[in-house]
């Protein structure tokens, strides 16, 4: 499999935030995200994508806060949160937005999410749509309270105070002003949001309010929902349908610190992917009490800042072969001038796993506080077989082997599986499987061995196998180069 994730431990010079593209619905790739904020001057040390969202109009599901600003929400749906000091909530906020009068009050259903038949009431804002429309899922009758903001804010603990400016029974859709606000509901809703939408008037001064039992999120700066739990007091959750994919998910160890993680998939030579059992269980043994599943499948992206460039760079394999914008991600974001100051050790191994005796490349490159590129001298150990120079030749006994990278008072750890032999091998021409050649008489091909261990790619070279074909048809030499017979 081809994971990647990243642990980040709050206090330090990288700070967690939410992205999303030009409005609640406007969607960009995790790139483009990373993108903007190095244009803004931040190291982008590392990024991932968010919430599941819907395909049609791109709302996110779940909760959306950005800078202390509460952009979309419902009672439902799980949900990660950042404070301003980095650290992080995770759980089900069941936010409640709660619209007053002086003489009567009224449970919202949502904020910027659609208006849905035999529901409750939503509220849709500026930030909603690009367009800056109210969409067409208010295109139907309903009753329909244009309200201008005349104070406070959208956020959890706070509330707006809003001065009615029309009250309609009607199917037409809106643009709205950066200062103005809808709440709609469908014709056939629930009677009490109805008759409290009806009892308004132009001119009137009501209340939106924002809370959660649960007083934790009271401080969160940043937050993006998410569909399913997958770790609750450090147990992993088993009871979900066995279906490999690629998956993203984001947890909270004991100590505070956080994973984010990704898990290619549904690529046959590369990574099939994980079930969402799978998943919990990989999250669990990562150390996460508490995670949860972010939007997978061809949203799944990785990229983080390597130490090779000054931009942040896609670590994994997109299932879609290319970048999918999505509604949101979770970046973290150190400042954008170089220190100077060693602060971490990049550290990589040409191979996961390697046949014994093999030889695998190792990289280890110095970065500094802010994880840019620095020089100097960083030494290697491994805790079997041999390293000369940047070279770790496997021992010939089986198991895994730990190779760390000093550098002063830094270090980094890097494990290399090695095995006796493959489980499954494959043979390959020009970087492709092959079931059979059709080639002339006399013609040659080189060939090449693709292997793997448990599912993990196996560094081999040709010479480490032995080569034979039948004499009537050609011959083939030690490293695999095939020559069909002059004659059939």
């Amino acid at each position: 499999r081809h994971e990647y994730y990243f642990t980040y431990t709050p206090g330090g010079p990288v700070t967690p935030a939410v992205t999303y593209g030009e409005s609640v619905c406007g969607r960009e790739t995790v790139g483009d995200a990373a993108a903007a904020y190095e244009a803004q001057g931040y190291r982008v040390v590392g990024g991932i994508n968010g919430d599941f969202y819907d395909t049609a109009t791109g709302y996110p599901l779940g909760l959306l806060i950005s800078a202390g600003q509460l952009l979309s929400g419902a009672s439902s749906y799980y949900a990660v949160g950042f404070r301003q000091d980095g650290s992080a909530v995770i759980g089900e906020p069941q936010l409640e937005i709660t619209a007053s009068t002086d003489t009567q009050s009224v449970k919202l259903a949502s904020l910027n999410k659609p208006r849905v038949d035999k529901a409750g009431i939503t509220m849709l804002t500026y930030d909603y749509r690009t367009d800056h429309a109210t969409g067409p899922s208010v295109a139907s009758d309903g009753v329909n309270v244009v309200a201008a903001i005349v104070g406070g804010r959208a956020s959890i603990g706070e509330s707006l105070t809003l001065r009615v400016e029309e009250v309609s029974e009607d199917a037409s859709e809106r643009v709205l002003q950066p200062d103005q606000v809808l709440l709609s509901g469908a014709s056939n809703g629930y009677d009490v949001g109805l008759a409290f939408l009806r009892s308004l008037t132009p001119g009137q001064t009501l209340t939106v309010s924002f809370s959660t039992p649960d007083p934790a999120w009271n401080d969160v700066a940043e937050a993006i929902g998410a569909l399913y739990l997958l770790v609750s007091d450090g147990q992993p959750i088993t009871d979900f349908e066995a279906v490999a994919a690629p998956r993203t998910a984001v947890g909270v160890k004991a100590n505070g610190d956080l994973v984010l993680y990704t898990i290619d998939g549904r690529q046959n030579t590369h990574s099939m992917g994980a079930s969402l059992g799978v998943l919990a269980q990989r999250m669990a043994e990562l150390g996460c009490v508490t995670a949860l599943a972010l939007d997978g499948g061809g949203s799944t992206t990785a990229l983080a800042a390597l130490p090779d460039s000054a931009s942040a760079k896609v670590l994994n394999s997109p299932s879609d072969k290319s970048l999918r914008k999505v509604s949101n991600h979770i970046v973290l974001l150190a400042p954008g001038q170089a220190t100077g100051q060693p602060g971490s050790i990049y550290l990589t191994a040409g191979a996961p796993a390697v046949m014994v005796g093999h030889t695998v490349e190792l990289s280890a490159t110095l970065a500094d506080t802010n994880y840019f590129p620095l020089s100097g001298n960083v030494e290697l150990t491994a805790s079997a077989g041999q390293i000369a120079g940047s070279v770790l030749t496997a021992p010939m006994v089986s198991g895994p082997v730990t190779v760390t990278a000093y550098s002063g008072g830094l270090s980094a750890q890097r494990e290399v599986l090695v095995v006796d032999g493959p489980d499954e091998i494959t043979l390959q021409r020009n970087g492709s499987d092959i079931d059979g050649l059709n080639i002339a008489p006399g013609q040659s091909v080189q060939l090449t061995v693709a292997a793997k261990y448990n599912h993990l790619p196996l560094e081999v070279s040709n010479s480490e196998f032995s080569w034979r074909m039948e004499e009537s048809l050609g011959t083939v030499d030690e490293n695999g180069l095939l020559t069909a017979a002059l004659t059939q």
